[in-house]
């Protein structure tokens, strides 16, 4: 994947977005304190759609862990030519700094003579923030991944290729993938491998866990490559492990029944509780027979 960078220097910054650090000072002051991180990401997706991603964070140039957002700016996401910018949609960033759009995939691009896709990013600017723009260059490949059973053994086919201008399918050679499964909070990876002639077939352990049902969601991935950008392919099957035997019936926090020493602290204490409670009662009871004793011996005889 190619990069190009417009780079633009700034004077001001939005004065929604930093209304209170502009009390008492110049803007152009205030500016000078931020550095503008604009980045324009690409992935094609499992389902051939294409997402167009942008980040749009103020960064502070002494405290760096200093990073509002810029908020609602509009960007206009492009299919770029030599003659025309063609709209491919538009966004405006999100409270993270973040706008996105997604391509169909049955959308055709209009590529240069060099078979590259062409995007661009931009923000026209406003009165306190200068325009921004940043392009891509990606060529499409389409990644595909196969599981199957073969011979008993459970298999990971993975493979890529490209169209050319007659559609005609060309095998991708020498493409870096990495295989991984879902986890919960990101994927775990399990090969890494590089395609010959269009494929690489990879045998899946037998030891992965999996959900109540063994289902176990597979990816492959082509990351950061030169020409094809970030490529992700997701494909599920009931390739898990469940362990379903019972766990130990021994009383712990984590299980039915909590610890003997738990029920025994309980007990004592609400014992204590109610002994406290009825001795409460018996003072009272003992309090008001004297009150009455002391009435009926201090009554004056008539």
């Amino acid at each position: 994947m190619k990069y190009n960078f417009s780079n633009h220097r700034f004077t001001t910054l939005m004065v929604l977005l930093f209304f209170i650090s502009f009390t008492g000072f110049g803007q152009e002051n205030v500016a000078k304190k931020f550095k503008m991180l604009y980045k324009f990401n690409t992935i094609k997706q499992a389902d051939n759609t294409r997402l167009l991603e942008v980040s749009f964070i103020a960064r502070n140039k002494k405290n760096k862990k200093d990073k509002p957002p810029v908020f609602d700016a509009e960007i206009q996401f492009y299919n770029t030519t030599e003659t025309e910018d063609i709209l491919l949609g538009t966004a405006k960033t999100d409270d993270t700094g973040h706008a996105s759009i997604t391509v169909p995939a049955s959308h055709k691009y209009t590529l240069d003579a060099a078979g590259y896709i062409n995007l661009s990013a931009k923000f026209k600017g406003t009165d306190q923030l200068k325009r921004k723009s940043k392009k891509i260059q990606v060529k499409d490949i389409f990644l595909e991944l196969d599981l199957k059973e073969i011979d008993s053994v459970k298999t990971v086919i993975v493979k890529a290729f490209t169209i050319d201008s007659l559609g005609v399918k060309i095998k991708a050679n020498n493409v870096d993938v990495i295989i991984s499964i879902g986890a919960m909070i990101s994927k775990m990876k399990i090969e890494e491998a590089t395609l010959k002639n269009g494929l690489y077939t990879f045998e899946f352990p037998t030891d992965i866990p999996g959900n109540i049902a063994q289902n176990i969601d597979i990816y492959t991935t082509i990351e950061d490559h030169d020409e094809y950008g970030n490529v992700i392919q997701k494909s599920n099957e009931k390739w898990g492990v469940y362990d379903s035997k019972e766990l130990d019936s021994k009383n712990t926090l984590w299980s039915k029944y909590a610890p003997l020493w738990m029920y025994i602290l309980l007990g004592v204490l609400l014992g204590g509780i109610w002994i406290n409670f009825i001795y409460t009662l018996f003072q009272l009871k003992t309090i008001k027979k004297e009150g009455l004793t002391f009435e009926a011996e201090n009554i004056p005889k008539t």
